[in-house]
């Protein structure tokens, strides 16, 4: 997780009055350092920003971009567009309870990394179900070839495979048949 220290902030900037803005850009190595592949790639664009009002801290992530993705029924390969916001408070305290949409930061802790933060709100945003925008209640509008072909393809090969004999099983045949 070398890679991810772009990701530290100190907390002088958290803490700091006013907003602070932050761009990212997150490709597929992002989500290998968290050793998920689900993604064939990813070309996502993000905007962090803190918002410090009085004693009120907030980080605010807005996610837009794509996905490469395969489809959860053709298993085709596609880019699913993104666009999410994700919204935390920011607590300097020692953390009482777990508890969704706040961030406990203890207070003698120098900097936070936001990566998981940015992980989770990307996770997040993706459709349970992931489905080819060419689908259609479960039809597809126009038939993909190249997945057809290789079903095509597989059949041949397991027919092929089929046909060849075991010569294991030849000798089996043979003491069965000597009884």
């Amino acid at each position: 997780m070398k890679n991810l220290a772009i990701y530290d902030l100190s907390i002088q900037e958290i803490k700091k009055n006013g907003a602070n803005t932050y761009e990212y850009i997150i490709g597929k190595s992002f989500f290998k350092e968290f050793d998920y592949e689900d993604f064939k790639d990813a070309s996502l664009n993000i905007h962090f920003l803190i918002v410090n009002e009085h004693s009120k801290h907030e980080f605010k992530i807005q996610i837009e971009g794509c996905l490469k993705v395969h489809c959860d029924l053709s298993y085709d390969l596609f880019e699913l567009p993104i666009k999410n916001t994700t919204e935390y408070i920011v607590k300097f305290e020692e953390e009482p309870e777990d508890n969704e949409g706040i961030i406990y930061i203890s207070p003698g802790t120098s900097k936070v990394n936001i990566a998981h933060y940015l992980y989770e709100s990307i996770l997040l945003s993706v459709p349970m179900k992931i489905i080819h925008p060419d689908i259609v209640n479960g039809i597809r509008k126009k038939p993909n070839f190249t997945t057809l072909n290789n079903f095509e393809d597989l059949k041949l090969n397991l027919e092929k495979e089929a046909e060849k004999n075991d010569p294991r099983w030849d000798q089996l045949i043979k003491l069965i048949d000597k009884k």
